[in-house]
């Protein structure tokens, strides 16, 4: 009976800690709209204008790595530039590693998530791409560029608390690349799940 209970007690704090993983991913996801929200609402903006809404917006959560808009695919704004410099100027369109899923969200109009994947400014995250489009005055809807959030994996993990079941559990994550079970391993020790 133990052994059981064990058993039911552990299955309660992965299913607990597996909603609470849904919950704050899917929260942060939506942070995209604000920031396509933000870009529609404001044709001309300043650096200044998008640093205040994207702090805003972030609200001090640790396991947002950046928000990002990139206009014609290219970064042009990064919240926390100080440790997201190095990405400034990055051409995601020219980008072999990340172009042609760029231009697949832009073909089909729609939000791409994948990750966790190496960062050109360092570490990884999770990545949720939105491609925008804009109509100006003289045509219909055209692509505008890209609004990008950048989750930290190990954070959103600590967050949901699957950091403090692996202390007395093997736990891995697989679906990678929004690819489900079929997916390589996202974190912990996936072999587990084979």
């Amino acid at each position: 009976i133990a052994v059981e209970e064990a058993r039911n007690a552990v299955g309660r704090d992965l299913a607990i800690a597996s909603d609470r993983l849904s919950q704050l991913v899917n929260e942060r996801l939506h942070l995209v709209e604000g920031l396509a929200a933000f870009r529609r609402s404001r044709p001309a903006f300043t650096e200044a204008e998008f640093q205040d809404f994207a702090a805003a917006l972030e609200n001090e959560r640790a396991d947002i790595l950046s928000l990002q808009l990139a206009p014609s695919g290219i970064v042009r704004y990064v919240s926390r530039p100080d440790r997201n410099a190095g990405v400034l100027g990055h051409d995601l369109l020219a980008d072999p590693t990340r172009a042609a899923l760029a231009r697949e969200a832009i073909a089909e109009r729609r939000y791409m998530i994948v990750g966790p994947i190496d960062l050109i400014q360092g570490g990884n995250a999770i990545v949720a791409r939105k491609p925008l489009f804009i109509a100006d005055d003289t045509a219909d809807e055209a692509f505008w560029g890209f609004a990008t959030i950048l989750l930290d994996t190990r954070a959103l993990l600590e967050a949901a608390g699957l950091a403090r079941i692996e202390q007395s559990l093997q736990v891995g994550l697989r679906g990678k690349d929004a690819h489900g079970a079929e997916g390589a391993g996202v974190d912990g020790r996936v072999g587990v799940v084979s």
